[in-house]
């Protein structure tokens, strides 16, 4: 089956920095081409994460950087574009090119000054996370067990910076948000938006997933939930994180919200966890791992979709169109 991937989200530019010298050999083509080939990926959402101790007064500096170096790893092949838009996308399908669009994996970066959105426009961003699984001045984060902080709105500033975002051609995400905040969203903000990396919480009990209200009203809004593929979000156990429990995820959405709101948000892991200290992952009740080993294994997923009869145009809709579709509608 014919089949190609649009992924909403991949902490890309953390493992390329990590791992960036000054040499003239591209990373990119090195490290994913590769998985990315293997697993007919045409677009994947380059999500800039900043450790905690890269925030702070220098946070904006810091999350240029990973943009600088996104741009030098582009710069060195052929074989990716930067995307602004939509018909920058259609341009790297016609042209056998990977498309990248830069999104904030939440805004600490902006600090308290609204227009940095400006500046991080200017430089290429298209989508942007209110926060992390943390509190910043614009939102609280999910903090997958603590009810507590559940139910925290946005900040004043935060909705300032909600209000800004509209105004732009930049695509908003709520994965990570506390509910109290992703209802402020769904009650102020007039445009589509998505979760780009959040799972269903009826399947896997977490508040770092939605719940079916959550997901109906992202569907209502003409957004888009895109599925993790962390063991963590996927599943209650180590165990039961596999393919089939993913795929289950898919069909929860679609249940619910119908065929046009699911896409992929693999949120791959594995190569981040190399940077992670030993003494945290052995703290950690369980520690992240992908259900799949990368990009080039999304094949085991279209089978499984294909076995559960989806049609070739509805599995075309989970894979790619479903995210193209909100991408042309909210960027170009």
């Amino acid at each position: 089956m014919d089949f190609k991937v649009f992924n909403a989200h991949l902490d890309l530019t953390y493992d390329l920095i990590k791992k960036s010298s000054l040499k003239n050999e591209s990373l990119l083509d090195r490290e994913y081409f590769y998985e990315f080939d293997k697993g007919n990926v045409s677009a994947v959402v380059a999500a800039i994460y900043l450790d905690d101790d890269e925030l702070g007064e220098d946070a904006f500096q810091n999350a240029s950087k990973h943009i600088e170096v996104l741009e030098r790893e582009v710069s060195l092949s052929e074989k990716y574009k930067i995307c602004l838009s939509a018909s920058e996308l259609e341009f790297c399908s016609k042209n056998e090119k990977i498309g990248l669009f830069i999104s904030l994996e939440g805004l600490e970066p902006i600090g308290d000054n609204l227009k940095l959105i400006d500046e991080f426009y200017s430089k290429g961003v298209r989508l942007m996370g209110l926060t992390w699984s943390r509190d910043n001045l614009v939102a609280y984060g999910s903090h997958f067990q603590d009810l507590a902080s559940e139910e925290k709105g946005l900040t004043d500033f935060g909705f300032e910076v909600m209000k800004y975002i509209e105004k732009l051609p930049i695509i908003l995400d709520v994965s990570h948000l506390n509910e109290g905040g992703f209802w402020d969203v769904v009650e102020n903000y007039g445009k589509p938006f998505i979760a780009s990396h959040s799972n269903c919480r009826f399947i896997n009990n977490i508040t770092r997933n939605l719940t079916d209200r959550q997901i109906r009203a992202i569907a209502d809004s003409g957004g888009v939930v895109g599925i993790n593929g962390s063991n963590i979000i996927v599943s209650e156990t180590d165990d039961a994180a596999t393919v089939s429990s993913y795929v289950d995820h898919i069909e929860h959405i679609i249940e619910i919200a119908g065929i046009d709101h699911v896409g992929f948000g693999f949120d791959f892991c594995d190569k981040i966890m190399q940077y992670v200290p030993k003494d945290f992952l052995n703290s950690m009740s369980r520690v992240p791992k992908d259900i799949i080993e990368n990009h080039s294994e999304i094949p085991l997923i279209i089978n499984e979709l294909s076995i559960r009869g989806y049609s070739q145009r509805d599995i075309d809709k989970i894979t790619y169109n479903n995210f193209f579709r909100l991408i042309n509608a909210v960027i170009d």
